[in-house]
């Protein structure tokens, strides 16, 4: 009888389940969302960095186009991220007709040819600017972990003849930015 019992009650509950209310199941979505960054390195602990050329005779910069006068100079960074390439991103006003390409940054006496020259750590090659992917500068960073130096040169020199320059004293400014791609 017991087991009579039990098939009806299983056939019932069977034959009744629609009248039965359960819980519905909603339909929600859950949606993900975020977005990946490549940090920059801190350049300098976010302090400026001067580049002191002192005093130069106007005669020691005889020849247009050519730079005279380099310092070089290391810059601490900080960087979260070192996985891949580093890349320096150099913000600068450009001296009167020159080119990105040539790293010829205006200065004050614009007017008289005077440009400030910057170089990757050889000296030699120039540090394109105002490119928003960056220059590779692979050669002029060292140091490992999170802890690296940039090794720059910076130089003067004019584009109009020296006879165009006047005594005096000269500012220019560029920004910088280092991060790994």
């Amino acid at each position: 009888m017991t087991a009579v019992r039990s098939g009806i009650s299983a056939a019932v509950i069977v034959l009744t389940g629609g009248l039965c209310t359960l819980p519905a199941l909603a339909d929600t979505t859950i949606n993900f969302h975020g977005n990946l960054v490549i940090p920059e390195c801190v350049v300098n602990s976010n302090n400026d960095i001067t580049v002191d050329f002192g005093d130069v005779d106007i005669q020691a910069l005889p020849v247009s186009n050519t730079l005279y006068e380099l310092q070089m100079f290391s810059v601490p960074l900080e960087c979260p991220y070192t996985q891949g390439i580093p890349k320096l991103a150099v913000t600068a006003v450009l001296a009167t007709g020159s080119q990105a390409r040539d790293g010829t940054i205006k200065t004050s006496k614009d007017n008289e040819g005077l440009v400030v020259y910057l170089r990757e750590q050889d000296g030699i090659t120039p540090v394109q600017l105002n490119l928003t992917t960056g220059t590779d500068i692979s050669g002029s960073i060292s140091g490992s972990g999170t802890s690296r130096t940039l090794s720059l040169g910076a130089g003067i020199g004019q584009m109009n003849g020296v006879s165009k320059l006047t005594a005096g004293s000269f500012t220019a400014t560029a920004s910088l930015q280092v991060r790994y791609e």
